[in-house]
């Protein structure tokens, strides 16, 4: 900066730096900084759910985090948490729990960056969804239906197995009949 105005960005080497007019500041580009937040939303059904994520950002242009935005690490967490709810908001708890994270944490990453980038310079590298809380009320349910499922699924096999035994005994006595 020269007279505190932004003056111009440059590359690594030495530069000339007028003291008592210019000031500087290093920004490491190879850094990846990490952010990790719990936020308690609402599902499209109503319920109340608490998320844990883990974002990994890099700045990305430094003109725009410095002189863009005053708060560029807090304007990163609200449009993180705006995103976040505005995507898993869409979803209901069922849904959401049988969905991958991976493609929820993709399209989270697409609708930050562009937004990111023009107000505060950064740019989300990855993002994991962590650990989904469901309510209290529901863990019973939802664990009910999960061994409901596996015992279905343990049924259907051994149903199957059994027709596969049965079908060449039955093969046998139609030959002999």
């Amino acid at each position: 900066t020269t007279f505190g105005a932004y003056h111009s960005t440059e590359g690594f080497g030495y530069h000339w730096v007028l003291k008592p007019f210019q000031r500087y500041t290093l920004i490491n580009f190879e850094n990846i900084n990490k952010l990790s937040t719990t936020m308690t939303l609402l599902t499209k059904d109503g319920n109340e759910i608490a998320v844990d994520i883990l974002a990994d950002y890099a700045i990305v242009n430094p003109h725009n985090y410095l002189f863009r935005n005053a708060h560029p690490l807090l304007t990163l967490q609200a449009t993180l948490h705006n995103a976040v709810n505005r995507l898993l908001s869409q979803y209901t708890l069922n849904q959401l729990l049988n969905t991958p994270p991976v493609s929820i944490a993709d399209n989270v990453r697409q609708q930050l960056n562009t937004r990111l980038n023009q107000q505060t310079g950064l740019a989300i590298k990855t993002i994991e969804l962590g650990s989904i809380q469901i309510p209290k009320s529901l863990e019973a349910l939802f664990s009910d239906t999960r061994h409901a499922q596996q015992d279905k699924e343990q049924l259907e096999k051994q149903a199957h197995i059994y027709a596969l035994q049965l079908e060449p005994r039955a093969k046998a006595a139609a030959e002999k009949l």
